[in-house]
């Protein structure tokens, strides 16, 4: 790894790896320009530039007129050029040529002109030229030499004039002066040639290359480049030119075919094809690499083009398995379609003569396109999407026209690209300038201008690729993304520069899905071949298809592979590429099959049987056993073959190694494994049947191979219902070498580790540790399980808290909370075995992603890796599903993002959350994260953790890890001094949110800067950080007796219950909680004095109200308290005793008699021995704590005061040895040091919880008195001085005071009361009085006043904050004393590098509730809520249903209104219609009230139903009754059969058409024979639309004119006649 510069920065943390240097490493430069032998065995080029200087010689005699005063003579190029200096002062180059006159037998020597003349625009005086410099360049391009020549002269003035090519060119200069001196060299980069300037300027002009693609030609991948008639073929694994193939003609384009593989059935290959200027196509140009000689004519395989070819495009996508389709047109409405090897034509309506058009694919990402694919057509600027597709065959249609407003003023044409993100909202066209918005939501066409796309690829919605030079918006040029967000929300182009690069005039970007590379042209002279840059996973270059290989192993980053034929192929898993292929001599395996895998050694069977093999050579009397003598063994009876195995591991990229050669049975049902001392194997076959085998060497039957097995036992207790098919090459439950295995007794509902060889049990996993959960089954467990080696094993539980544990101590090992375990594929666990073979995610990046992050994080905090080579050993790996697939743990686009946001290129607002979540699971070289790489810009920080949250809810989970040097992003910015620590700890609000061990390891190290800051935040976030897990929510009744122990979150719940409850039965409610700091409570940890020390200074009492610090500090006081009590407070507390009664008792008396004087002795030598000891404990705080012995007070105590004793002894034997010792100084230390016994023995009340405050509160007030008493002792001295001043006008004897010291001892006295009057002087008396009265109030009155109300305030303080001090104080005498604990204690005394649990008797809580009645009281307040948002949605639905009435009733008069409309229309064009009815005599006309309105001219004319006059037979007959009276007066109409009653005739009388006859029945009956008789005014009745007025001016309706008489169409229908 040590060639790749990205992974080997130079500071410690590597933050300065670049994505720039792992880009240049992942990357092909294929260089055009260098000189290579090709396939003839001449020297070729595709281009080369060579530049150098020019000989200059100055010719001083020559006999010819020229009106030149300066000639310069040009050499080493194959034609001598001269050059002039005109009358202009300009450079006049010539050819010489040079011929032998024979007839005068001479030179003729000539001047051809090489360049036109052109004076200067400008006035011109003479201005010689007194410099000159001429360079050359040789260009060589398919074999053709030219050479161009520049120069740059330099005049008299001072002007510069350039030449290019022989050519002038005016240069205008702001300098009126300007000299070579003046110039400065610019250096070459990667980004800047100088050399390549102007082949750049020509390639604008003249098209170099027609275009170029990659291929897979079997295992060979090649660059294909044309360029005028040829196409160079360049393998890129052996990084050598193929061949030049030479066509007859121009080529035009290289485009893709998909077709069928002749060799593999549904299997789809990809062909290179080739479209020529003559017309000519040609498909499958690999047919050709091997040709030397002009391809012309081909039969086969070869199209010709039925029109003068336009213009072309490729159409297909970047999955895969995507078509390949390759349109051309003739640029009026004529297209070819080429696809699948095979010509469609299709032509588009033509409009006019000067039809115009466009094709170009619309790129649209996976989720957008259903099938085939749609292309934007342009006709005359006219847009329309249509669909290619094929089904029977392929065809286009159309699928919609693109309508916009402003359509007339779009003037671009010459599009290369398009793409849409929603194509119901807008699409985005490109040409080589300018980019087309159409805004198909609001119909509006826009431009962006200066965008200078060149080439675009769409992958997905936020992935795309714009290759763009720069512009007047846009000085950077290169790999760009557009903003897919922005576009989609503000029809605007946002891009971001992925990669700054020169790019080349053919600059179109490529990708092959095949390979999975883009590649694009920089410069002139580079091809850039890369991989995706937006995904951390790509194929290995030039792998081609996997089946080819047996197997493969990853080995100190790099591939190998084996193909059958012995070669061995080597990629480098940090780049992709290609490294080597050695064939292995003697190591053919084409006689061998991949048979399965085993610890990661790959086991190979042959192709061919063994024969004569005997069953008894490999099946032992009880596999062979029958019941009788004909029955067969169910091994003969099972059919099986015998085959020759390998076992192979791959050593290196050179070598590998046959471990093992045996021959055996194969079954049609076989597996088989081999442990990783290769001296025991398990057979499993069908029916359950396991066999475990050992190895034995040198068997007399074995004919083939070094190696045999003998039966060891049938492994009858083995888990079958463990297994799990997706697992590939191991047993799950035996350990590596076989020696154990895992099972689960049901009847003990226990897991048992048993011995493989003999069945015995090994021992019983605890349910602690290992135990199947309710709803589980043993496979989804086995799933979560994995042997490490023989003595451990990790497990993770349903929560994905993962551990690490010892079979022989059954303890935990090493812990780790998984994050998002069951988040990114589901509970992935239940199918597929989690630490074997995950679940393919295919290049689902996201997700990837998140993985490596659980890798990372395991890695760091389970396994505890610190090796960088272990890191990237996972960190840059190799796909579990599909090996021809290299994974790492970032991609360059987010790492580009990352570097340009650090050099402020970028701001973080322009990348969109989407993006930022693909960002954040990034972990760069080193084990940076985008945090790490922020951490000098603590605003970015802050504002990325705001866009990842929302709400205080997560929206994407954030990693906080530590990088390899252990410094998470919060240490590196204390680590550079940076003082905003409200902003760096901003973060915490943000990381309370996250679970358990989330990042609780990576800030520990930090934790005592946040306590000496005290910020808000920090307790906050301390409050977050007791948290429960499933297995901690079980402990819910109980009684606590100790409420605080260690445990790891994998907390083992028997020895909670033996540690921290009662062995009694209670419901009484409680709560255990885990603390969420690991390890920094123990005294061994390295950052707990730090943690200690600062809470011992803290300012504020609030940080001691947080309950995660009052149970660090009541953790931790006992033990120091023991041992403070032990060996300081009880030994001082005898000493200081037995101090008193020696300077009560003896010392006063040690001469007068001799048990006086023996007890002295005693005594002395008792003190200086527990001085000593004093002395000597705190030499050892001094060592331990430094300088922070200094910040206490108590310090100097404990120190002084075994130092004033011994000195005070040291007196006393100076005594005794006759030395004369000042009594004065002898009294003055006896005082000092029992003041200081005193003083210290208070201190010793320092431990005591009910003591403790108030020691505290003493050192509080002298602290808080400070300030004053200075400024107490400033008045004094005022008043002393003053004072002193009057004194020594007196005589001496009448001055109250001598001097200045004992005049403020006389002020302080006096404002205390001690004062004498009488003794004033002689001397200003009344002036003495008045300093006096003014002494008493400001000092006596006013100062002490204020200084009890300050003490007064101080122990309000310290009283409200009693339980708080008491707290600090403990902190302080645990920082100064932890020192005392001796190590053993400190090693014993608590589980280290895990968490403290805390139990809560919540019933004694002041905040607690029973359980049942909040869960009553969250009920009711439920039901509440539902009901109130039932009325809201009721009264919602209510509006919107009257909202939708309304629009009903508005649609639906106007659908009326349409209606009636065509009603009119239609009544109009009908003759008109006269109807006759029985309740009216007259004709009556059919019309309506719309003409009626006309005719009348009144617009609001309204009708009503002239039947509403009727009410039917006056009589009272009903219609089913007939009458038989003789006598009965009937009015008739003999024609109509009409008749009325004598009652009807007076109301009725108009109704009929006839008039009527009166007749008795009797008389009907002869006349008319009626046997009964009815009215007819029985049916007179009004319809059903009586007295309603109708307004409706649509609704037909008849009338008599003349009477004005109407009826509606019910009454006619019904009384017609």
């Amino acid at each position: 790894m040590s060639n790749h510069v990205w992974l080997h920065p130079t500071d410690k943390n590597l933050l300065n790896s670049r994505a720039d240097d792992y880009f240049r490493d992942v990357s092909y430069y294929l260089d055009l320009q260098t000189k290579l032998k090709s396939w003839n065995m001449t020297y070729d080029y595709l281009l080369y530039i060579q530049e150098g200087s020019i000989d200059l010689m100055k010719i001083v005699n020559f006999q010819r007129k020229a009106p030149a005063n300066a000639i310069t003579l040009i050499r080493g190029i194959p034609d001598l050029h001269k050059t002039f200096e005109t009358s202009e002062n300009l450079l006049d180059f010539n050819y010489i040529n040079i011929q032998q006159d024979e007839e005068i037998n001479s030179l003729q020597i000539r001047f051809k002109q090489a360049r036109d003349l052109f004076p200067r625009q400008d006035e011109h005086n003479s201005d010689p030229i007194l410099q000159c410099i001429v360079r050359v360049m040789l260009k060589i391009y398919n074999n053709q030499k030219e050479y161009i020549i520049y120069s740059v002269t330099r005049r008299k003035s001072g002007s510069v004039d350039l030449y290019s090519n022989m050519m002038f060119k005016h240069l205008k200069h702001s300098d009126s002066v300007l000299s070579f001196e003046q110039a400065v060299e610019i250096q070459e980069n990667d980004k800047f040639k100088m050399s390549v300037i102007p082949i750049k300027i020509v390639e604008r002009y003249a098209k170099l290359y027609q275009s170029f693609h990659m291929i897979m030609v079997g295992s060979q991948t090649t660059c294909l480049i044309a360029h005028q008639n040829f196409i160079s073929a360049f393998d890129l694994i052996a990084w050598k030119w193929v061949n030049h193939i030479q066509f007859d003609s121009k080529i035009i384009q290289l485009f893709f075919q998909k077709v069928f593989d002749p060799n593999q059935q549904d299997v789809y290959i990809y062909k290179s094809c080739v479209l020529l200027e003559s017309k000519k196509i040609y498909m499958d140009i690999s047919r050709f690499f091997d040709r030397e000689d002009i391809v012309t004519q081909v039969e086969e395989l070869t199209f010709d083009l039925p029109f003068q070819y336009h213009k072309s495009i490729e159409v297909s996508d970047t999955t895969d398995q995507s078509d390949a389709y390759f349109l051309l047109h003739d640029g009026k409405s004529v297209v070819v379609i080429l696809h699948e090897m095979q010509m469609i034509k299709y032509e588009f309506p033509q409009r006019d003569k000067k039809n115009q058009l466009e094709l170009v694919q619309l790129q649209m990402s996976k989720q957008e396109r259903n099938q085939g694919y749609k292309i934007v057509v342009s006709i005359n600027h006219q847009f329309s999407v249509h669909l290619l597709l094929k089904r029977d065959k392929t065809y286009i249609t159309k699928e919609f026209d693109i309508n916009v407003a402003n359509q007339q003023s779009i003037q671009m044409n010459d599009f290369h690209s398009a793409f849409t993100l929603n194509i119901e909202n807008h699409i985005v066209l490109f040409n080589k300038q300018h980019a087309l918005i159409l805004d198909l939501k609001n119909r509006q066409a826009n431009q962006a201008e200066d965008i200078n796309c060149q080439g675009f690829i769409l992958f997905s919605k936020f992935i795309n690729y714009a290759l763009c030079y720069e512009s007047t918006i846009s000085s950077s040029q290169g790999l760009k993304m557009i903003d897919a967000i922005v576009l989609s929300e503000s029809n605007q182009i946002q891009m971001l520069l992925l990669k700054e690069e020169d790019i080349g005039a053919y600059s179109n970007i490529y990708f092959d899905s095949d390979i999975s590379r883009i590649c694009f042209m920089q410069s002139v002279n580079h091809i850039i071949i890369l991989p995706y840059l937006h995904t951390n996973i790509n194929k290995f270059m030039g792998m081609g298809d996997p089946k080819e290989y047996l197997f493969h192993k990853v080995k100190d980053h790099k591939m190998m592979a084996l193909r059958q034929n012995g070669e061995l192929v080597t990629w480098d898993i940090c780049n992709g590429k290609y490294i080597s292929s050695f064939l292995l001599p003697q190591n053919d395996y084409t006689k061998y099959q991949y048979y399965t895998m085993s610890m990661d050694r790959f086991i190979l069977m042959s192709n061919d049987d063994i024969t004569d093999c005997n069953d008894n050579w490999f099946f032992n009397g009880v596999q062979m056993a029958t019941t009788f003598e004909e029955q067969i063994p169910v091994i003969q009876a099972t059919p099986h073959k015998f085959k020759k195995f390998l076992l192979v591991d791959i050593e290196d990229s050179m070598n590998i190694n046959v471990l093992l050669e045996f021959i055996f049975p194969l079954f049609s049902f076989q597996k088989m494994f081999i442990n990783s001392s290769n001296d025991r194997m398990i057979i499993q076959l069908e029916f359950q049947r396991i066999f475990i085998y050992k190895r034995v060497d040198n068997l007399v039957y074995n004919i083939q191979g070094n190696t045999s097995w003998e039966l060891i036992r049938q492994i009858t207790d083995y888990p079958y219902f463990f297994d799990n098919p997706k697992t590939v090459g191991k047993l799950e439950p035996f350990t590596h070498d076989f020696q154990l295995f895992i099972n689960y007794s049901k009847e003990q509902k226990q897991f048992l580790l048993k011995y493989t060889d003999t069945g015995e049990q090994h021992s019983v996993i605890p349910t602690d540790i290992l135990t199947l959960m309710p709803f589980e089954s043993s496979m989804e467990l086995m799933n979560r399980f994995k042997w490490l080696d023989t003595e451990r094993f990790m497990f993770t539980n349903i929560e994905g808290y993962e551990k690490i544990v010892s079979i022989k101590t059954q303890q935990v090992l090493a812990q780790n909370y998984r994050p998002l375990f069951n988040d990114i594929s589901g509970k992935e666990w239940k199918e597929w075995p989690y630490y074997n073979l995950r679940e393919d995610l295919k290049v689902d990046i996201l997700s990837r992603l998140k993985r490596v992050y659980q890798a990372y994080k395991s890695l760091y905090y389970l396994h505890e890796v610190r090796d960088s080579q272990e890191f990237y050993r996972h960190l840059l790996s190799v796909d579990q599903q599909n090996y021809e697939y290299y994974e790492h743990s970032f991609t360059f686009l987010h790492w580009s993002l990352m570097d340009q946001m650090v050099k402020k290129t970028i701001k973080l607002k322009q990348i969109q959350p989407e993006m930022i979540e693909f960002m954040i699971y990034n972990i760069l070289p080193g084990g940076n994260t985008i945090l790490h790489k922020m951490f000098k810009s603590q605003n970015k920080i802050a504002k990325i953790f705001k866009i990842c949250h929302e709400q205080n809810q997560i929206k994407y989970h954030i990693p906080f890890l530590q990088n390899f040097n252990g410094n998470s992003p919060i240490d590196l910015s204390i680590d550079i001094g940076q003082n905003d620590f409200k902003s760096i700890f901003s973060v915490l609000q943000y990381l309370g949110l996250y679970p358990i061990d989330h990042h609780s390891r990576a800030i520990k190290g930090s934790l005592y800067v946040m306590i000496e800051q005290e910020l808000p935040e920090f307790l906050d976030y301390l409050d977050t950080r007791f948290q429960q897990t499933q297995a901690m929510q079980k402990f819910d009744k109980g009684q606590i007796e100790t409420e605080i122990i260690t445990s790891s979150f994998c907390m083992q719940e028997a020895q909670v219950q033996q540690k921290m409850l009662k062995d009694v039965s209670s419901e009484a409610k409680i709560r255990i909680e885990l603390l969420d700091i690991p390890g920094a409570y123990h005294y061994l940890d390295p950052d707990f004095i730090k943690i200690f020390k600062a809470l011992s200074q803290a300012e504020s009492y609030k940080i001691f109200e947080n309950k995660a610090i009052m149970y660090l500090i009541d953790f931790n006081f006992p033990v120091v308290r023991n041992f403070l009590l032990l060996l300081l407070i009880i030994p001082f507390t005898i000493f200081h005793v037995s101090f008193v009664v020696y300077m009560n008792v003896i010392y006063e008396r040690r001469s007068e008699s001799q048990f006086y004087e023996n007890a002295n002795y005693v005594l002395a030598i008792y003190h200086l021995i527990m001085c000593a000891y004093f002395l000597f404990n705190e030499m050892r705080q001094i060592y331990n704590i430094g300088l922070q012995y200094l910040y206490s007070v108590w310090n100097y105590i404990d120190l002084l005061t075994p130092a004033g004793v011994v000195v005070l002894h040291c007196f006393q034997f100076a005594e005794f040895k006759e030395m004369e010792v000042d009594q004065v100084l002898n009294r003055c230390v006896l005082a000092i040091v029992t003041f200081l016994m005193w003083l210290k023995f208070l201190s010793t009340l320092r431990i005591f919880k009910n003591t403790g405050y108030l020691i505290r509160m003493i050192v509080e007030v002298i602290y808080d008195m400070g300030i004053f008493l200075f400024v107490l002792l400033i008045t004094v001295a005022a008043f002393g001085d003053s004072f002193l001043r009057i004194s020594w006008g007196n005589e001496v004897e009448n001055q109250f005071t001598p001097s200045f010291v004992y005049a403020i001892l006389f002020a302080y006295s006096m404002i205390l009361g001690g004062y004498d009057t009488e003794a004033f002087g002689d001397v200003a008396v009344p002036l003495v009085w008045v300093f006096w009265v003014l002494c008493t109030i400001l000092d006596m009155i006013v100062m002490l006043n204020l200084l009890i109300a300050i003490i007064s305030s101080t122990f309000d303080r310290v009283n409200q904050n009693q339980e708080q001090a008491s707290y600090q104080e403990m902190a302080s005498l645990i920082s100064e004393n932890h020192y005392l604990i001796p190590k053993r204690t400190r090693q014993k005394y608590a589980e280290q590098n895990v968490y403290l649990l805390v139990g809560y008797d919540l019933e004694k809580m002041k905040e607690f509730k029973d359980p049942i009645d909040q869960k009553f009281q969250d009920m009711r307040n439920e039901i509440q809520e539902i009901k109130k948002t039932l009325r809201d949605e009721i009264t919602q639905q209510e509006l919107r249903n009257q909202k939708a009435i309304e629009v009903q009733q508005v649609t639906e008069q106007n659908l009326n209104i349409k209606l009636g409309e065509i009603k009119l229309m239609m009544f109009s064009q009908l003759p008109q219609e006269n109807v006759k009815i029985r309740m009216y005599a007259k004709e009556l006309t059919k019309t309506t009230l719309y003409h009626l309105r006309a005719k009348y001219k009144n617009a609001k004319f309204r009708w009503t139903c002239y039947s509403g006059n009727f009410s039917g037979c006056l009589s009272g007959y009903t219609v089913n009754e007939y009458r038989y009276k003789k006598d009965d007066q009937v009015y008739h109409c003999q024609p109509c059969s009409f008749d009325l009653c004598d009652k009807c005739i007076t109301k009725y009388s108009d109704v009929h058409q006839h008039p009527l006859e009166l007749n008795t029945f009797a008389q009907l009956k002869v006349k008319a024979r009626y046997s009964g008789w009815g009215c007819d005014g029985r049916y007179l009745v009004s319809c059903s639309l009586e007295n309603k007025f109708h307004d409706d001016p649509f609704e037909y309706l008849y009338i008599d004119y003349e009477a004005k008489v109407i009826f509606c169409e019910i009454c006619i229908k019904n009384h017609r006649t």
